[in-house]
């Protein structure tokens, strides 16, 4: 908006005088429109607030992202209840069990996975404290008889050593985009980098991609290609050439290797990854 006034020069200096004085002439705009193209949409993402756990069977299969939080994991479940705790690269998760009424004898158990690594436990559980040495842990639950369980406490603390390197990248959530790494001019990524995929517990993850520009010469061949490897069964699958890709996971977690021959060859990837349902057995 601006100010529009009929002025008269007087004695070298404009004067406002009554409007009436102008009526003859063209009044110029007192306002414009600020927008004068339509307004392209987005989406709006608030910042992530903290909820109460949910009891029972309502916690099963959920996808803990918070710093902090408790699951309950006590009455009505099923037999196989898992959660999963997601942070980011170079924190660890601490869990602590709060309460405990697992029928030992009976073969109920708690099990915990690690980055390639399962802890199994029963006895004498509460007040037992278990630090991840990664960013992510999913908590299994098995129980024979329809009833006890479990209450637990977590949080997250950095890491006190790094089994990352600087260029990997996490990715949660039930879908996301996918974009190769570059390689940095200092040469931290000196081996490859990696991209780290979770998703809910019970959840499969599927991946398309579009590879381009990956040499066609045997020797980048050898040194230039992508890994996928599923987490939970240690399949691996190798990509070369330029190619449109498509792949599966059987669990719920999933890591993406691009080699050191794939980011000095200025190569890329672009996709998006998505989650399945498990499969019936």
């Amino acid at each position: 908006m601006r100010l529009v006034a009929c002025v008269q020069l007087h004695q070298g200096q404009d004067t406002e005088v009554d409007g009436a004085a102008c009526v003859g002439l063209v009044r110029p705009q007192a306002s414009i429109p600020c927008i004068i193209a339509d307004c392209t949409y987005r989406w709006h993402v608030s910042a992530w607030m903290q909820v109460s756990a949910a009891a029972g069977a309502g916690a099963c299969g959920r996808q803990h992202l918070e710093p902090t939080g408790i699951i309950d994991m006590r009455g009505p479940a099923r037999a196989d209840c898992a959660v999963a705790i997601g942070r980011p690269l170079g924190e660890v998760v601490t869990l602590r069990v709060l309460d405990s009424s697992l029928n030992c004898s009976a073969g109920e158990m708690l099990l915990l996975w690690g980055r390639l690594t399962w802890r199994k436990m029963c006895r004498k559980l509460p007040g037992m404290t278990f630090s991840s040495k990664a960013n992510t842990l999913v908590v299994r639950q098995r129980l024979v008889q329809p009833r006890g369980g479990v209450l637990l406490r977590y949080s997250s603390q950095p890491a006190p050593e790094a089994f990352h390197r600087g260029c990997d990248m996490q990715l949660f959530g039930p879908r996301g985009e996918i974009v190769s790494p570059s390689l940095s001019p200092d040469g931290r990524n000196m081996g490859g980098c990696r991209i780290f995929i979770d998703v809910a517990p019970q959840a499969r993850i599927a991946i398309r991609a579009l590879a381009v520009d990956m040499g066609t010469r045997t020797e980048e061949n050898d040194s230039s290609y992508i890994l996928i490897r599923d987490i939970h069964s240690l399949r691996t699958t190798t990509f070369r050439g330029q190619q449109t890709l498509y792949w599966e996971s059987e669990g719920s977690q999933a890591e993406m290797e691009f080699s050191q021959g794939f980011l000095e060859a200025h190569t890329s990837l672009r996709g998006q990854y998505w989650t399945l349902q498990a499969r019936a057995y």
